[in-house]
């Protein structure tokens, strides 16, 4: 069956053609780790033009997390036409698929003694708002040793700290360079948290391939989760859930 891609999808991997950073702030549920999986399949079996033996790292705020997104490609490549072209090895201590290019997608614990001496062709950064500033930042510098070296990074926000958190300010005030590409799906932070014009604006890719049933999953979510917990991970909105 052919993959479905939702127009904001779509938007996403546009900006990784063009850009060295791409940001994704987006609520949960909104296909970040599926569509990071696909991306790094794509980069594996079809790199860029002169992007020999391709390397492809997933990177999560823990190491399982990170397999997730390691699972969900391999379950793409078993499940389809790729098998035929590649090696997959399931190791618990350090996964990896291998292509028939020599390019590998290998799985790092989020560990800046872990990160160094990487030599990426893309880096899939998930759950960026869990991220440390130290492991960003290392992944930031193991950038360019390849010219089109890239790096897609998402993530819902958790607290008012953090990397996110400071891309967004950096966003809002127009003040990223030119080289990152920052995509804001938070509602509106002066939208009444049961607007459901925000609840789309948070959850685009949600509402783009389930039209009919996006907005009951987040009825349910409402009327179970505490407020704050719901602007945070169903709005994108950033809150405090410290009780501090």
């Amino acid at each position: 069956e052919p993959f479905r891609w939702s127009k904001t999808q779509l938007a996403w991997i546009e900006s990784l053609i063009h850009s060295e950073l791409t940001v994704v702030m987006v609520a949960r549920a909104n296909a970040k780790t599926t569509t990071a999986a696909a991306v790094g399949l794509w980069y594996l079996f079809d790199p860029p033009p002169g992007d020999h033996r391709p390397e492809v790292v997933v990177v999560a705020s823990s190491k399982a997390q990170a397999g997730g997104l390691y699972n969900s490609a391999t379950a793409m490549v078993e499940a389809g036409p790729l098998d035929e072209m590649s090696f997959t090895f399931k190791d618990a201590t350090a996964p990896y698929i291998m292509a028939d290019n020599g390019g590998r997608l290998l799985v790092r614990a989020p560990k800046p003694a872990q990160l160094q001496g990487l030599n990426t062709s893309l880096i899939l950064l998930d759950e960026l708002g869990a991220c440390s500033q130290n492991v960003f930042t290392t992944l930031v510098q193991s950038m360019g040793k390849r010219p089109s070296s890239r790096m897609l990074a998402a993530g819902t926000p958790l607290w008012s700290e953090g990397i996110l958190h400071e891309l967004k300010a950096q966003a809002d005030a127009g003040e990223l360079p030119p080289f990152v590409a920052f995509h804001d799906h938070s509602a509106p932070a002066t939208a009444d948290i049961d607007d459901r014009k925000a609840w789309k604006a948070a959850n685009p890719v949600k509402a783009e391939l389930d039209p009919k049933g996006w907005e009951r999953s987040l009825e349910m979510q409402r009327a179970t989760v505490p407020p704050a917990e719901f602007e945070i991970f169903n709005l994108s909105r950033f809150a405090d859930l410290r009780g501090d």
